[in-house]
């Protein structure tokens, strides 16, 4: 998906890159908070890059570069996306809570 959300390899638009950019967020946020203990016996499991992907992190940055389209029609969720980034392990502590 990473790689998908990427305007210079496979996303065909900017709009592509924010649109999969938030299901990476989105998803690993689910993910990290409802599953925690999975992740680790998951990412020992698989032997391909999925395997070495910090989910956290993947997290973070996907929903920072989401904030950062902050123009036209998006500039309403910029700043919930920001703060999501910068919140985002507080918020998976939410959700295993």
């Amino acid at each position: 998906m990473l790689i998908a959300s990427n305007p210079l390899l496979d996303a065909p638009s900017f709009d592509r890159e924010r649109e999969v950019r938030k299901h990476i967020g989105d998803w690993t946020l689910f993910f990290a908070g409802l599953f925690p203990e999975a992740i680790n016996r998951w990412r020992l499991r698989r032997m391909s890059v999925d395997s070495i992907v910090d989910y956290v992190r993947a997290g973070k940055e996907s929903y920072y570069i989401v904030s950062e389209f902050d123009q036209f029609e998006y500039k309403k969720f910029a700043a919930f996306f920001k703060k999501m980034s910068e919140q985002f392990e507080t918020c998976v502590l939410g959700l295993i809570w």
